[in-house]
């Protein structure tokens, strides 16, 4: 009987004790840092994975002066089957804990992001921490395939320029996927994604022509948001709109605008810690009108000027 109990002592611990038996070596993944997802012409996912040359990012002797990414383009009937498919191309195993930026075409998006969500929200691999754009008035994979000037990395400059836009200016709010679930989950709310367009001339953007010269070939402009309903593109906000339903949406942490003065030329303000308060009634059945109080704000005015004087 004792003997029985030690056996089935041991064979416990041995279970428990396993160690990391599902673990993947560094070199037997591929560190994938951006995603593009674009509709193929048979209605399939395509998608354009951004994956991360670690060698030539580090600064040592053994950096061979390639790009420090390679982009891989697969698709399939579903993001999970297109997902796989990377295995034919590469000789590594994806991996995506380390995502910084996911791209989705308008096409996509005004079919439904539900999809999309399921597939990276359910993957135990996928943190929800990185940021969700909209490609606006173009394909999404030339977004993720430019040439960056000041980060080697095209997703990852694309986190950062949103993570500094948000401190600085009104136009820009990021969202990352644990905030784009909340928001569709809740009911009565609605989310609203920041939109990027591509500037310029994409074939050479997409070469190291985009950093040969002082001047970018072309870039990447974070000037819309897009606005979405049932999880549906339904509409653009411009980048005067974008301003006006940040700050009513009570996200500017700083931002600098400009008003004209009392009597002639402009005024800048810049506007700290704003916090709207929205007041909501209904009047006469199903309509709604909303007055909007203002909360509380803290501004540095600078001084009006005319030309060079002061007024």
């Amino acid at each position: 009987m004792k003997i029985c109990i030690r056996s089935f002592l041991i064979l416990i611990i041995v279970v428990s004790l396993s160690g990391c038996w599902d673990q993947w070596e560094l070199n037997e993944i591929s560190i994938i840092s951006g995603i593009a997802i674009d509709q193929g012409d048979n209605g399939d996912y395509v998608l354009n994975m951004q994956v991360i040359n670690p060698s030539e990012l580090a600064i040592t002797e053994e950096a061979a002066g390639l790009s420090p990414v390679a982009i891989y383009e697969v698709s399939g009937t579903t993001i999970h089957e297109a997902a796989r498919e990377i295995l034919k191309e590469a000789p590594r195993r994806a991996y995506f804990s380390h995502m910084a930026s996911l791209i989705i075409s308008e096409e996509i998006a005004e079919e439904g992001l539900e999809d999309v969500m399921d597939f990276f929200y359910r993957d135990h691999e996928v943190r929800s921490d990185y940021m969700i754009l909209i490609a606006k008035d173009g394909s999404a994979h030339d977004i993720l395939e430019m040439v960056p000037r000041l980060e080697g990395v095209g997703s990852i400059n694309i986190l950062h320029s949103i993570e500094h836009g948000e401190q600085s200016t009104a136009l820009i709010d990021g969202v990352r996927m644990g905030e784009l679930l909340q928001k569709t989950l809740s009911a009565g709310v609605e989310p609203s994604l920041l939109g990027v367009s591509a500037v310029g001339d994409m074939e050479k953007a997409q070469t190291t022509q985009n950093v040969e010269s002082t001047k970018p070939k072309g870039h990447r402009v974070l000037d819309s948001t897009a606005i979405f309903r049932n999880n549906q593109l339904v509409g653009w906000l411009d980048e005067s709109q974008s301003k006006a339903f940040q700050y009513a949406d009570g996200a500017v942490q700083d931002s600098a605008e400009s008003v004209p003065c009392p009597d002639v030329g402009t005024m800048a303000i810049e506007s700290l810690q704003t916090e709207p308060e929205i007041v909501v009634s209904m009047d006469n059945g199903p309509q709604i009108s909303r007055g909007q109080h203002p909360g509380n704000f803290f501004w540095l005015v600078w001084t009006c000027r005319s030309g060079n004087e002061c007024l």
